[in-house]
């Protein structure tokens, strides 16, 4: 049976973890899969922002699904690298947050990034299969009648943390998803505000 390695929490190894999953978080996928397939610049169409929806509605569905796809294996590999090593659930989460922080603010394009949705996603997926596959349909059914993204977001992020309660999650697992799922619309209340 292989043996799983246990970090060491001290200060240089947590900082030398949270720089990885921010360098993790910060490969632009939107921008480097626009640019190499479409020759697009991302933030030059649609609402300018660098992630997997406004490449989905800007450059091409194949192309958007494709970033979606690389952003959410970053979650994934960020929930595999805490996994491998032990974590608790507070260093957990952290990680995520800086991967969530690279996504968005990567230092290589100047802090341009996308919101980091994707990324979240697969970090609780492989966590809560059933909810998020409940959850996934829960999007799709809504979407014919709730047109407006960011509405839809939260209503279906709210059903998911809806079933989680019910399926018994820890009171400080359910607060730090409800948290991350909230970032998101915490930097696109920001954007819209610096825009005007």
């Amino acid at each position: 049976m292989k043996k799983v390695v246990q970090i060491r929490y001290n200060p240089p190894m947590i900082f030398i973890l949270f720089l990885l999953c921010y360098l993790i978080g910060s490969f632009p996928s939107a921008y480097f899969l626009s640019k190499m397939i479409a020759h697009r610049n991302i933030f030059e169409l649609g609402d300018k922002n660098g992630g997997a929806r406004n490449v989905y509605h800007s450059v091409g569905q194949k192309i958007g699904i494709l970033t979606f796809l690389f952003d959410f294996s970053k979650g994934i590999l960020i929930w595999s690298i805490g996994l491998h090593f032990k974590l608790t659930d507070m260093l957990l989460f952290a990680t995520l947050f800086f991967a969530w922080l690279g996504h968005c603010f990567p230092i290589w394009l100047r802090g341009k990034g996308g919101k980091g949705v994707a990324v979240i996603i697969g970090f609780t997926a492989p966590q809560y299969i059933l909810s998020s596959i409940l959850s996934v349909f829960i999007f799709f059914g809504l979407r014919k009648w709730i047109k407006n993204f960011d509405l839809l977001y939260t209503v279906t992020v709210l059903l998911f943390l809806l079933i989680l309660v019910i399926s018994k999650i820890s009171f400080f697992r359910l607060t730090m998803v409800s948290v991350m799922f909230l970032l998101p619309l915490t930097k696109n209340i920001f954007i819209k505000q610096k825009r005007e």
